[in-house]
């Protein structure tokens, strides 16, 4: 591994470290917000982590994968998040679709909370496949 290698490793390193790696943790809201802005609000929160992690899963297959397959990957992980987006928003927009009557919040606060709770799971996912150290 050449000296930019290394460097660049031992920031991937450090940056994985900052980032929380025990279970997610939903943010309070901010003061005086409806359940709906709430939802919302921690979706956004979410949507924010999960972008961070992905920009850490790329820089780390940028800095070790094998330089024949590097480009392959980063296109297969891109294309995989998109693939995983679009689920998360349908499998949320049916299970609201499907029980939100039952709770206690809208319709659009379900799918909200829906996707912030499978958006934190994908955060502990790609971190635990792709930002363990080597």
């Amino acid at each position: 591994m050449t000296e930019t290698g290394i460097v660049a490793a031992m920031l991937l390193l450090i940056l994985a470290a900052l980032v929380p790696t025990a279970r997610a943790q939903i943010l309070p809201c901010p003061q005086m917000s409806s359940n709906d802005v709430c939802d919302q609000w921690q979706r956004e929160q979410s949507d924010k982590k999960l972008a961070s992690i992905v920009e850490l899963a790329l820089a780390k297959i940028d800095s070790f994968a094998h330089p024949d397959t590097r480009q392959e990957a980063m296109e297969r992980f891109n294309q995989a998040q998109r693939l995983w987006e679009q689920m998360r928003e349908a499998d949320c927009e049916a299970e609201s679709a499907f029980v939100w009557l039952r709770s206690a919040r809208t319709r659009q606060g379900y799918t909200a909370a829906c996707i912030r709770d499978l958006t934190d799971r994908r955060v502990v996912e790609i971190k635990r496949r792709y930002l363990l150290p080597d």
